[in-house]
């Protein structure tokens, strides 16, 4: 198998769009379950104690605490829609120069260049029309996927190698 790629990718608003969607969904609800579950119990306590008349200060710290995961949601999705769509409004040339070898990826932008090492690559998100690249649980960058061969996607996934590369899902929004 080739060891290395060089391309050129193009990125559109749709893409980047989608990608803080599936973000916020699967990082920001589906993997906080319980949160969500506290949430609702919060809210159905609440509720319990404004039926009942009570007015004490479990009632406010209740209703504090059922808010909570929508500010979170709410926060987290403007700090992602912001910075990757903001980025992408900012850029006069949508493109970014992609090279991949066995040590790293290299990515050349009109606002500036970054050499990624594989070993920094938490895990890679496969989605309809780009790929969502994670350093951090809360950082990634795009790779947009229209045009590109599937040897060429294949020797991402080879590079990959043991970290986590989830395939297209099905019921990611």
């Amino acid at each position: 198998m080739e060891t290395g790629r060089s391309f050129t990718v193009r990125y559109d608003e749709a893409i980047v769009r989608a990608a803080v969607r599936a973000y916020v969904w699967r990082r920001l609800v589906r993997e906080n379950r319980g949160l969500w579950v506290a949430g609702a119990a919060m809210a159905v306590l609440t509720g319990y104690l404004a039926f009942t008349g009570d007015r004490s200060w479990l009632l406010g710290l209740f209703a504090v605490a059922a808010v909570a995961p929508l500010v979170l949601l709410g926060a987290g999705w403007r700090a992602h829609f912001v910075n990757s769509v903001g980025k992408f409004r900012r850029m006069r040339a949508p493109e970014a120069r992609f090279d991949i070898d066995a040590e790293a990826i290299r990515i050349a932008a009109e606002d500036g260049d970054a050499t990624i090492r594989w070993s920094a690559v938490t895990e890679i998100w496969e989605r309809p029309g780009a790929w969502m690249v994670f350093l951090a649980p809360n950082q990634f960058f795009l790779l947009p996927t229209e045009g590109l061969s599937p040897e060429t996607l294949d020797v991402v996934r080879a590079h990959a190698g043991t970290m986590r590369v989830t395939p297209r899902p099905s019921a990611d929004a």
